[in-house]
């Protein structure tokens, strides 16, 4: 099973520096419970003395929402929460190692039935009045029981859970067990009664009786679970699971046809052992011998699956999932005849004989002396069919390096002709190594043995994180696998320093097969391009404070991919989990990071600073470390590190994109998360200089294009290659492009693929931003035309333009029928893949509409002033503003030209009249004028209060202005002072006059664009307005 990994970083974040137990929450809690009668929590579980690893109080068994959904990591934080909240010696709870070991013990195999296990505790928590009803008392942070009262200060409260064992499947029929003992609690309760639903209603189910389930679709399937019990009670509790049935059939009914699985065993052995593996052969519809004919051998990339699911063999990547997968080197993918890779491939007469190594991490060389016996035995069938077809090779991943060895490794022991292969295949395979990022292994590596102690101190309980997160031994062991010692670069788990070396220095030296053509596909783009982000940048950071559910559920999310992207499960698994619960009893504070490797230097590339806090009947605060001030274990890169993590290559997802649009709104806490990084470094898919020379930072980024290959010592040394065209792609990833050139080199009409058209930069649409009454033509500037197969589309695609003449030639004419906005799009295809090119600006059809005025504001007693704003319509470059038909015109563009103001609006308003007052305005563009809005100003009657021509107003001129600004005082006084104030209140100009001055001259031309307010001081009275400078 090629699959990614789900590692958790809470384990990782759960340490301190002598990877010792940490004492410091215990000790908090049995200071502040010392005083405290223990006997009277009848339960012994107290949910105030422990940790909640989870959010506890949403598993009732009463209902069943999104904040409680159950899978097995979700299950072992629920029994972490309970373990730690024992209190008394009237209970004694299993270890959760313990637990693990009934549940290896009882899970046979995944075709026996998938165990489930359930968990229903009673426990007590601390009333939240249980201070104010008298019933204990603080004092020093310590809680004391208050004599002869008559109620307890605890109440009592259920937990309820059920899920399978496991929750990821790659079958569409799966078989279930209700086993007893797997079934925890404390209520003295008997069952009665066990019921499933898994969307057709509830159906009784018996203990120890499988039941089977099937499942049509792949995704996340509800499991809902019913239990009665011998009181009449029942609890409900739903699990979540993810099912990928895409393995499952074949589509297409291609390559239905295959002879019995044939065992090969090597007969040369390495280090003392001898590989083996099952051969898997489909034969192509075309063939209905039953005898392989024209063989196409796969070599597997390497396979976790017995490390990760030894009891699911559902889960090994085996031929079908070569056939049918889309992704991690699946071959049903589309090619540029619009036809699968798969119904060519057959349609050419190819029969598919796939290598599935028993131990899918074994040494390089032990797994190539098996490909050596498969190749022997492929040649005999030929043999037995009468065909003289040569065979072709293909090696995916690290089965690129296992098939290179072999092939060569025949032509020194057995002579040139041993293999009788004509082609050899690397598919995105690390002749060089790959990459997993430093800090992610050093932030794995640094969670080995990690325990918190809580509990009675006489029965200290120790919470094991790796108790609960079991699979990180695993991950672990993944890690320190002979394949990864030989090919991973950076190996933070090697205990033998020069494995890698010693292996590819070997490597070389044996060099390629000589007598067959060897070519190679990279997922690197052609362009050297990076992954978007610079060297030593944060990939994930987490800082803040949540409870432990919720970094537990981000973790799953961002280290998903560390051991390769080998399922299409990920999406649906990450999904399911963001709708788990948050504890607020207990939060993580927590100051977690994880970087990008540096060019050569020592730098710090993982760090976590982790505090747990828990409030006791809201006023004591449990502040425990977890992590120091310095981090848990913090570990650097070294000199001789170059920058992998962020440059060119075959990737892999941290997140996948679809799953970061979907992050609800409280990952705020994630401050850094990048998307992906570079797993298969194009120079190792391409073999750069045949390992001989050495790989500097430069070549990171270098161009790789077989129109003009990169010259000795740092040529490729394959016949023919391929990289992807602008853009990075993600490993093992067959597209429209390798795929159509593998189809041209397996037809022996091999091409050369130029995609450095698409490395060209930045490509833009060009023309005009708005469209009149006249056609305008786009086009897309520095594309060149050699490469161009255009679709262009508009949307609104009716109503606006019309599209005059082709929409598939290299540029556009578009005539207008309307007004508004269209988006214009150009899609350019070629051989090298497809790049959507969006316009960077809208295009505006048409005058705009009509502005609104709002908001506005005017003296309606005196009619001192009037001042109004009026919405920007897109595409107005600026407006024309009209006071009472003509009385006062501003037409104006430019910045800010929405903006009328005059004062007075009236001038010497007589007592008792009204005033009527008529603003209209137009937005304008290149293509016109809108149509008017106008809005009606009145005032009066004028009160006498308003006296001889209104009160002291500051009148300046011209506004809006440019240069000058012209100042007076509507009374004729002397002004003594100006300020004119931006803004936010910040003064940008302040004058003083002292002989004062009437009227007033202000050159305000070092002024940025934007509106002021001007004050005036008379030598009793401060007055203002506005002015707008250009």
């Amino acid at each position: 099973m090629q699959k990614k990994i789900l590692i958790f970083l809470i384990p990782i974040l759960f340490c301190d520096h002598s990877f010792s137990q940490s004492t410091a929450f215990a000790d908090r809690v049995n200071y502040i419970f010392q005083p405290t009668n223990r006997s009277a929590v009848s339960t012994g579980l107290l949910m105030d003395y422990g940790i909640d690893f989870n959010n506890i109080t949403d598993y009732t068994g009463v209902t069943m929402v999104d904040s409680n959904y159950v899978n097995m990591d979700q299950w072992r934080s629920l029994y972490a929460s309970i373990y730690s909240y024992q209190f008394n010696t009237n209970i004694s709870l299993p270890e959760m190692n313990i637990i693990n070991n009934k549940i290896d013990s009882l899970y046979i195999s995944s075709s026996v039935a998938i165990p489930i296990v359930a968990l229903h505790y009673n426990y007590e928590k601390l009333r939240n009045d249980a201070v104010s009803a008298g019933l204990v008392t603080i004092s020093n942070d310590q809680i004391y029981d208050v004599a002869g009262r008559t109620q307890s200060p605890y109440q009592t409260k259920t937990v309820f859970a059920i899920t399978p064992v496991q929750n990821e499947f790659r079958q569409s029929s799966i078989k279930f067990v209700f086993k007893p003992e797997l079934f925890y609690s404390n209520t003295g309760k008997n069952i009665t009664n066990i019921q499933v639903d898994y969307g057709s209603g509830y159906t009784g189910v018996i203990m120890n009786t499988p039941f089977t389930i099937a499942f049509s679709t792949s995704g996340n399937k509800e499991l809902k679970f019913k239990v009665t019990y011998n009181d009449g009670s029942i609890f409900y509790s739903h699990a979540l699971i993810t099912v990928d049935v895409s393995t499952s059939t074949l589509p297409n009914a291609r390559y239905v046809q295959g002879m019995a699985p044939v065992n090969i065993t090597a007969t040369k052995p390495y280090n003392d052992a001898l590989g083996s593996a099952t051969i898997q052969v489909m034969f192509g519809n075309n063939n209905t011998s039953g005898k392989i004919k024209k063989p196409l051998i796969v070599v597997e990339n390497m396979d976790p699956w017995k490390l990760l699911y030894p009891k699911d063999p559902n889960m090994n990547y085996t031929v079908t999932s070569f056939l049918a997968q889309k992704d991690n080197g699946g071959i049903s993918t589309n090619t540029f005849s619009n036809t699968l890779l798969k119904d060519e491939l057959e349609a050419a007469g190819y029969d598919i004989v796939f290598v599935d190594f028993t131990d899918g991490l074994d040494y390089i060389q032990r797994n190539a002396f098996v490909v050596e016996e498969v190749i022997k035995w492929v040649n005999q069938q030929k043999v037995i069919s009468g065909s003289i077809e040569k065979n072709v090779i293909m090696g995916l991943g690290t089965g690129a390096v296992v098939a290179r060895y072999a092939l060569r490794d025949m032509e020194i022991t057995l002579g040139t002709a041993s293999h009788n292969t004509r082609l050899y295949i690397s598919m995105d395979g690390p002749h060089q190594g790959f990459n997993i990022p430093v800090g992610s292994q050093l932030a794995l590596n640094a969670m080995d043995k990690l325990s918190i102690r809580v509990g009675l101190p006489l029965f200290f309980h120790v919470v094991n994180v790796y108790d609960y997160f079991p699979g990180t031994n695993k991950y672990i062991k993944v890690f320190g696998s002979p394949v990864y010692l030989q090919l991973m670069n950076y190996n933070q788990f090697s205990t033998i320093v020069p494995e890698m070396t010693n292996f590819l220095n070997e490597y070389k030296t044996i060099g390629y097969p000589i007598s067959c053509r060897n070519i190679a596909i990279s997922n690197g783009s052609e362009c050297g391009k990076n992954q978007g982000y610079t060297i030593y940048s944060y990939l994930i950071r987490i800082k803040g404070s949540k409870g432990y559910s919720y970094l537990q559920q981000l973790a799953l999310s961002y280290v998903a991919s560390f051991l390769g992207p080998y399922t299409n499960l990920l999406t649906n698994t990450v999904l399911q989990f963001w709708l788990a619960p948050f504890s607020t009893k207990t939060s993580l504070e927590w100051d977690f990071w994880i970087k990008s490797l540096p060019d050569k230097e020592v730098k710090q590339v993982y760090n976590g600073q982790i505090y747990v806090r828990r409030v006791i009947l809201w006023s004591i605060v449990v502040y425990s470390y977890v992590c120091g001030y310095e981090g848990c274990y913090p570990g650097s890169s070294t000199s001789s590190m170059i920058p992998l993590d962020n440059n060119g290559g075959g990737t892999k997802s941290i997140i996948p994109a679809n799953i970061v649009s979907l992050f609800p709104s409280y990952v705020s806490n994630v401050t850094e998360l990048k998307e992906n990084y570079d797993y298969l470094p194009t120079y190792s898919a391409l073999d750069i200089g045949g390992g001989n020379i050495s790989i500097g930072t430069p070549d990171l980024s270098a161009k790789y294009s077989n129109k003009t290959p990169p010259a000795p010592p740092k040529n490729v040394p394959f016949n023919n290659f391929i990289s992807a065209g602008s853009d990075n792609e993600s490993t093992l990833q067959f597209t429209k492009n390798n795929g159509t050139w593998l189809l041209n080199e397996l037809k022996n009409t091999p091409v050369n693929v130029d995609c450095s058209g698409f490395c060209a930069g930045s490509y833009t649409i060009t023309g005009s931003q708005n469209v009149c009454s006249n056609n305008e033509t786009y086009s897309v500037t520095n594309f060149p035309n050699s490469y161009s197969s255009f679709n262009w589309t508009v949307s609104p695609s009716t109503g606006i333009v019309n599209v005059v003449g082709s929409t598939t030639s290299s540029q556009i004419t578009l005539s207008p029928v309307g007004s508004g906005e269209v988006t214009l799009n150009a899609t350019i295809s070629s051989i090298c893949g497809s790049q959507t090119i969006n316009l960077t600006r809208k295009i505006w059809v048409g005058t705009p509409t009509a502005p609104s005025i709002q908001p506005y504001n005017y003296d309606a007693q005196c009619g001192t002033f009037l001042e109004a704003y009026c919405t920007e319509p897109t595409s107005a470059t600026g407006y024309i503003w009209n006071l009472n038909f003509g009385q006062v015109i501003q037409d104006q563009d430019g910045n800010f030209t929405n903006y009328f103001y005059i004062s007075p609006l009236i001038n010497n308003p007589r007592q008792g009249q009204r005033y009527f007052n008529y603003l209209s305005v137009q937005a304008k563009n290149i293509c016109g004028v809108s149509a008017t809005t106008t809005k009606q100003f009145n005032v009066g009657p004028v009160p006498s209060s308003c006296g001889n021509g209104g009160p002291l107003l500051l009148v300046v001129s011209p506004n809006p202005t440019s240069s000058s600004l012209n100042v007076s005082l509507s009374n004729g006084k002397e002004i003594k002072q100006i300020r004119i104030v931006d803004k936010v209140g910040a003064i940008r100009k302040q004058f003083s006059y002292a002989s004062g001055g009437i009227n007033i001259i202000l050159n305000i031309a070092d002024l940025s664009a934007d509106l002021y307010n001007i004050q005036a001081f008379d030598g009793v009275n401060w007055v203002a307005t506005k002015f707008i400078k250009n």
